[in-house]
């Protein structure tokens, strides 16, 4: 293979680091359910839950430290219920679940860029799908997990105060980067087969 069709080392480095961080994201998510099951946590036997209070449940702090109406405040319970390490995992695994469908999406991707033909309707598709795991995946993640959250503080003792849902600004950007990036394949794709189409 001649310099011109191997793939650059920068091309193979990212397929490679994104099939090790579908394995390494695969195996935590495995450690979850063990964890689960058996009763502990991957940080022992322990579980953490964000609590979210409002200046009213707050005593004063001083004259100058003033709090904002409401606030999350990071709780972690030694030796909880067993159920907490379900609710824990649970909620975890909701963000796993994304991070492994949009690593599996990156390394589809990447690998046929290492591969030389990254114009293709699968790439089309994989960065829509992205774009839509980015956009809608992920406030859905957090509206899931925010269940699972109230579970786990209510198992553990702790009021929750409802769900959430959200979307960032950077989430937003992205995705539409993603879409955008997927009609620049979808135009490359079509500018392909009208090239073969003549020749």
């Amino acid at each position: 293979m001649n310099s011109s069709t191997r793939p650059s080392k920068s091309t193979r480095f990212l397929a490679g680091l994104a099939t090790v961080l579908l394995v390494v994201s695969a195996a935590f998510a495995v450690l979850l359910i063990v964890g689960a099951v058996a009763g502990f946590s991957p940080t022992g036997h322990e579980v953490s839950t964000r609590l979210t209070y409002d200046k009213a449940q707050l005593r004063p702090i001083g004259p100058t430290l003033i709090p904002s109406d409401s606030f999350d405040l990071t709780v972690h319970v030694k030796h909880p219920p067993h159920a907490a390490y379900a609710w824990a995992a649970a909620r975890d695994l909701t963000y796993v679940a994304l991070l492994l469908v949009g690593l599996w999406l990156l390394r589809g991707l990447l690998r046929s860029v290492r591969d030389r033909d990254p114009f293709t309707e699968d790439n089309v598709k994989r960065l829509r799908a992205l774009a839509l795991l980015i956009l809608i995946g992920f406030p859905l993640a957090r509206l899931v997990a925010s269940l699972f959250e109230g579970e786990l503080a209510s198992s553990a003792g702790f009021l929750h105060h409802g769900l959430r849902l959200s979307l960032t600004g950077s989430a937003l950007i992205g995705g539409l980067a993603a879409f955008a990036l997927a009609e620049v394949f979808a135009a490359g794709v079509r500018m392909r087969v009208d090239l073969e189409g003549t020749v």
